[in-house]
């Protein structure tokens, strides 16, 4: 079965560009679904060391570098 998610359930747009580097915030309200469409991938923006402010909410789902990102400065 599937259903619609309201779209303020839906936290889209995180992915920004990174190559311009322009980074969008969360909205307002409850977020169920992170969507980091775009090519700002945080995975890319994190290794390279210019993340965005809610790159850090993927980190912990990085099962090969999840550790350095809280560690390292």
């Amino acid at each position: 079965n599937i259903k619609a998610v309201d779209h303020r359930w839906n936290q889209h747009g995180l992915g920004g560009d990174n190559l311009e580097g322009k980074c969008r915030s969360l909205h307002p309200g409850p977020i169920s679904l992170l969507h980091w469409s775009g090519k700002g991938k945080p995975w890319l923006r994190l290794d390279s060391r210019r993340p965005c402010i809610v790159d850090h909410l993927w980190a912990p789902y990085d099962l090969y570098r999840s550790s350095r990102h809280f560690f390292e400065e």
